[in-house]
């Protein structure tokens, strides 16, 4: 049912960045319903995953589920996961590499670089001029940083 609706919002806007929460090391999640999980989500037109560990809540109803994950256990799972968000994020901007897209244009901090969000939530940098700040300008988007940020130049008509 999940798979259908991000299929279904793919459908309607193929150029969606999409993001899920996604919560690890639950009670009751055995090595195998990891596993199953993390297939699923790999098999996700997903870009961006908002990873969490499960942290116990005093009088919950979880807290009679009884097979327990051991906290390193949650931080090896974590960390595959957000792996995965990783590498789906860069694949995902990677195939905009090269076009132009619409940003709204923030003031710059660090680095001296302006920054800004995609139509379709890619983060850019750009080299700072700051009549453009607070407006929407359209950018190439150039090269891919490690940070997931990609490196843009602003485009003039």
């Amino acid at each position: 049912l999940f798979a259908d609706k991000v299929q279904r919002c793919r459908e309607l806007m193929p150029d969606c960045f999409i993001g899920v929460d996604v919560m690890v090391g639950t009670r009751g999640e055995t090595p195998e319903l990891f596993e199953d999980s993390y297939n699923f989500i790999a098999g996700l037109e997903v870009q961006h995953l908002h990873v969490f560990p499960y942290s116990e809540r005093p009088g919950t109803a979880a807290l009679r589920i009884p097979y327990i994950v051991t906290q390193q256990d949650k931080q090896e799972r974590a960390a595959r996961m957000i792996a995965l968000s990783d590498q789906k994020q860069a694949d995902f901007t990677r195939r905009y590499l090269g076009t132009v897209r619409p940003v709204l244009l923030e003031h710059g901090r660090g680095k001296g670089k302006m920054h800004g969000f995609t139509d379709n939530y890619i983060r850019v940098n750009v080299e700072p001029d700051m009549r453009l700040a607070n407006r929407i300008v359209n950018v190439e988007l150039l090269t891919l940083n490690d940070d997931l940020s990609v490196d843009a130049r602003v485009v003039t008509e």
